[in-house]
């Protein structure tokens, strides 16, 4: 079934901010979830002649260079549907878009979730930036809708494991020597280009599909089980991959270290001793030696976790961290179920509370928590790139910047102060 629409625009509403640290740095669309982004899932399925973006200003130039897409200031052509960016585009989500015809929309409660116009409201509606179902009502016939939508981080964490059965088509079946051990059906192994294997290593497929992309290296003694999606040129050194696990591009995974059920995002090393399960973490983040993140309280209660300045249920019993982009943690960091580490903190000790962005953390070693200033976070993130062959942009500074200002309250609310960090 096809989706006629010339032009589709992607926008992220008010629900960004319940999927922080994720979405500081980016927009929700732009989330893995499975093995591909949101947005990667609808373009793909709609097949749009035309994309677009609208995203919070300050993301605006990082998501024009990252796409090179027009973005806030967009031009749309014919029909357009525009789409909530959270809405997660499976086979039951797509059969319903693509039964809306022209002046019909989608809502889930008081969330809109699609909406076909004509190009004319659509300039309208894109232009006022108010994507809410009330609006909706005075504009089309709405039907609600029981769409799987990204309201909450824990979300990703439940869904990428039933997603990444579609990594068994990726690639190409594997041909590998005696020395890497296939358990189940071997076709459900499949690999990119140029992969290297130093055994012995064991691939156990019988949970689901692992696919290892291009230019990847996998280092004796590593363990990698089903479903798992191994992204471009990632080394895994001696690793345990347990299931549900999605590893982005051009990431360390090294002796020690035991991933579960976890999302990593491009450019993260955890190359130590440490486990890390149930949990998603950004990119450009370093995982120090022997940290370790709790999924699961001793109560086998569920896990709660603080989102704004509310205490949500997930209803879940294992829940890891939510760990934003350019974090750091230290030697020997134990994180507490369900804590959320915001970007380009640096984590010290025991994590037992939400860390704010910018922040140097170490309460459990008698250190009150201190804010990490700009310039620091920057020659930090220029440092860390250079080592990749990786430029910092304008774009990168520009993004930090309003960032820094715009979590200023945050840090505050937090008691963080400004000075010297020592642990001393």
């Amino acid at each position: 079934m096809g989706l006629e629409v010339q032009t589709l625009c992607i926008f992220e509403d008010q629900g960004y901010s319940k999927l922080f640290p994720l979405t500081y740095v980016r927009a929700p669309f732009e989330l893995v979830c499975g093995f591909k982004t949101l947005m990667e899932m609808a373009v793909e399925r709609i097949k749009p002649s035309k994309t677009v973006l609208v995203v919070r200003d300050y993301l605006r130039p990082k998501v024009q260079e990252r796409y090179g897409l027009e973005v806030n200031d967009v031009e749309v052509e014919g029909d357009t549907l525009l789409l909530n960016g959270r809405v997660v585009l499976d086979d039951n989500s797509f059969r319903a878009i693509s039964e809306l015809r022209r002046g019909q929309a989608l809502v889930k409660g008081d969330v809109l979730l699609a909406l076909k116009v004509g190009e004319g409201v659509a300039r309208g509606v894109i232009a006022n930036r108010v994507f809410r179902a009330d609006l909706a009502k005075s504009l089309a016939e709405v039907k609600q809708a029981d769409l799987e939508v990204i309201e909450h981080p824990w979300d990703l964490i439940e869904l990428t494991p039933k997603l990444l059965g579609g990594v068994g088509v990726l690639g190409k079946p594997a041909s590998v020597s005696d020395e890497v051990k296939v358990l189940g059906d071997f076709n459900m192994f499949r690999l990119g280009g140029d992969v290297e294997f130093e055994g012995p290593i064991v691939i156990d497929v019988r949970g689901g599909p692992v696919y290892i992309a291009d230019g990847c290296r996998v280092e004796g003694f590593s363990r990698i089980e089903g479903p798992t999606y191994v992204g471009r040129g990632t080394v895994i050194r001696g690793a345990y991959v347990r299931s549900g696990c999605f590893i982005g591009s051009t990431c360390r995974i090294g002796v020690g270290s035991e991933l579960e059920s976890t999302v990593v995002l491009n450019y993260t090393n955890k190359q130590h001793l440490g486990l890390i399960a149930h949990s998603y973490i950004g990119e450009w983040v370093n995982i120090g030696a022997g940290t370790n993140s709790s999924d699961l309280k001793n109560t086998y209660g569920t896990v709660r976790v603080k989102i704004g300045d509310v205490r949500v249920d997930t209803g879940l019993l294992k829940v890891g961290c939510f760990i934003g982009d350019f974090a750091k943690t230290s030697i020997g960091t134990q994180i507490y179920t369900g804590k959320r580490i915001g970007v380009f903190s640096h984590v010290h000790g025991f994590v037992l509370d939400d860390v704010p962005p910018f922040t140097l953390w170490a309460k459990s070693l008698g250190a009150p928590p201190t804010e990490l200033t700009l310039e620091s976070a920057l020659e930090t993130q220029r440092r860390m790139f250079a080592r990749r062959g990786v430029s910092q942009t304008r774009a990168d500074v520009e993004l930090a910047e309003a960032l820094f200002k715009v979590t200023a309250q945050e840090r505050d609310s937090a008691g963080v102060v400004k000075g010297v960090f020592s642990l001393a």
